[in-house]
């Protein structure tokens, strides 16, 4: 068929530079005008998200690199940067703590192994958005250059107020716009708006602000994880039970999704439980359900499955038992229980 003119073909929408947006999403208008956050609140998302992932296993912190890594990446005054360096596949949200949104590869969900470049923006705008993915391309050429690892490009808002669940899908179709654009593979995330209005990384520095029990999990975890750490010739009977202790106390006021608890102590059930020769699970699994099995095997609460594949974990009334079977004993030690405050659905034990 001929070619239609020039003059007749739908003309796509372009910034003030001529450059290509895409098209605009109804209510886009709205979206884009969105004011950036102060500087202070950008720190505070900066550094709860370095702590988040810091805590992960078989990740490592390597921001102290970066001018060497990404050279000439770093000259944009716009943002910051964070670098870490992957030794094990994982999935897009456990990159996260739960007051970040977050949207990745549908068809994966997988980070592969290698570096994790994130470039913190003070908005969530299309431009915001446009020249965070310029210079993380550029970071990723750098890395491309001189280094043999994958490379993750994440694009990381924090929208003044933070992001409303209104907009989250409006965030995913910009996601859905831009990832044609990234030379790798290329992850959004907002920092999510409270039930109060205001941001998420507004909360006092020093504290944990609006940020949930997904920082005070992080900050069990990594207590736990020192004592474990301080204790190295203890037997591995009694770091479960230690372990078994500090999930207690971190399901002690609500339920949590196993993935949630995944993210804060498979590390140490790795270690403690894996790692022990009388174990069932295997000391080489990975992803195969023994964290969740043994959740249920120590007396932990199951509610049940939702959106698909997921479930959330609960203390039963009373307690759970801390004292497992060890050493092939089928019979163990007698149970001990870690006893809670009565609660109105239970009497005393």
């Amino acid at each position: 068929p001929p070619e239609t003119p020039p003059e007749q073909q739908q003309q796509q929408p372009h910034n003030g530079a001529g450059e290509r947006t895409g098209r605009r999403r109804p209510g886009a208008e709205a979206f884009a005008s969105w004011e950036e956050c102060e500087s202070s609140e950008l720190e505070v998302c900066k550094k709860r998200l370095a702590e988040h992932l810091a805590l992960l296993p078989g990740l490592r912190d390597c921001t102290g690199e970066a001018p060497e890594l990404l050279e000439g990446c770093l000259s944009d005054s716009q943002g910051a940067i964070l670098v870490f360096e992957s030794e094990v596949e994982r999935r897009v949200e456990e990159l996260f703590p739960q007051e970040i949104f977050s949207v990745g590869p549908e068809l994966t969900n997988i980070v592969n192994e290698g570096y994790l470049v994130l470039d913190i923006r003070p908005a969530a705008a299309q431009p915001h958005a446009q020249d965070a993915i310029e210079r993380l391309a550029r970071c990723w050429w750098a890395l491309a250059q001189g280094t043999t690892r994958w490379a993750t490009l994440v694009f990381v808002a924090v929208p003044a107020g933070g992001l409303e669940e209104d907009h989250e899908s409006s965030f995913a179709e910009l996601y859905k716009e831009e990832v044609l654009r990234a030379p790798a593979p290329l992850i959004f995330a907002a920092q999510r708006c409270t039930a109060s209005g205001t941001s998420a990384a507004s909360g006092a520095s020093g504290g944990e602000g609006n940020l949930g029990g997904h920082v005070r999990g992080a900050k069990v975890a990594a207590a736990g994880a020192h004592r474990t750490a301080a204790k190295q010739k203890a037997p591995l009977q009694d770091e479960e039970e230690e372990l078994v202790r500090d999930i207690s106390d971190f399901l002690r006021e609500q339920p949590h999704e196993v993935q949630e608890l995944a993210s804060n102590f498979a590390q140490r059930f790795n270690t403690s439980v894996r790692a022990n020769p009388h174990s069932p699970y295997s000391p080489e699994g990975k992803n195969d359900g023994s964290f969740k099995k043994w959740l249920l095997a120590r007396g932990f609460v199951s509610g049940g499955i939702y959106e698909n594949n997921k479930s959330r974990f609960s203390l039963p009334p009373g307690g759970v038992p801390s004292s497992a079977p060890a050493d092939g004993d089928a019979e163990g030690p007698s149970p001990r229980t870690v006893l809670l405050p009565p609660t109105s659905d239970a009497p005393p034990p």
